[in-house]
């Protein structure tokens, strides 16, 4: 089940599941989802909101980046290098931090600009689902890595 959910999460399913999300979003009369004339008030705040999520998750990103170069000497991580599991973590890692940057500049354009840039909304909201498709999937990666996590040295233990 987890590498199915690993799978989906990959960053070309999460593009083609987020862009059909979005695209779906753009030609709809879905009711509910704001497509002609949502208010500008209410789309400046909410991009605004988004920009605001997407910035913090990115740094969270980056964190996630620190604590995995802290464990980098581990036996875990030395044998997941050999075997390719570490770069692919890596991947998606960055893939995510491009993701949520993305989104945090196509919501500030969206907030600062709605007159102009109206259009970009449901394409930031695909850019949402995206980022947190596979900011989850990278979640997992990482709790697989620290729950396996041993020290090297029996001297630490």
């Amino acid at each position: 089940m987890l590498n199915g959910f690993l799978r989906l999460t990959s960053p070309l399913s999460a593009f083609l599941i987020s862009a059909t999300l979005a695209w779906y979003w753009h030609f709809s009369n879905m009711p509910g989802l704001p497509k002609i004339d949502p208010g500008l008030a209410s789309v400046t705040t909410a991009m605004g909101v988004l920009a605001q999520i997407a910035a913090t998750m990115l740094g969270f990103m980056m964190a996630v980046l620190a604590i995995l170069a802290s464990i980098a000497n581990t036996r875990l991580v030395r044998n997941m290098q050999r075997s390719g599991h570490f770069h692919r973590m890596l991947v998606r890692i960055f893939v995510d931090n491009l993701g949520f940057a993305c989104l945090t500049l196509s919501a500030l354009a969206v907030s600062f600009r709605p007159d102009k840039v109206l259009v970009l909304a449901p394409w930031v909201f695909g850019a949402a689902a995206f980022s947190s498709m596979l900011f989850f999937g990278a979640l997992v990666m990482l709790w697989q890595t620290l729950a396996n996590l041993k020290p090297s040295s029996p001297s630490i233990e």
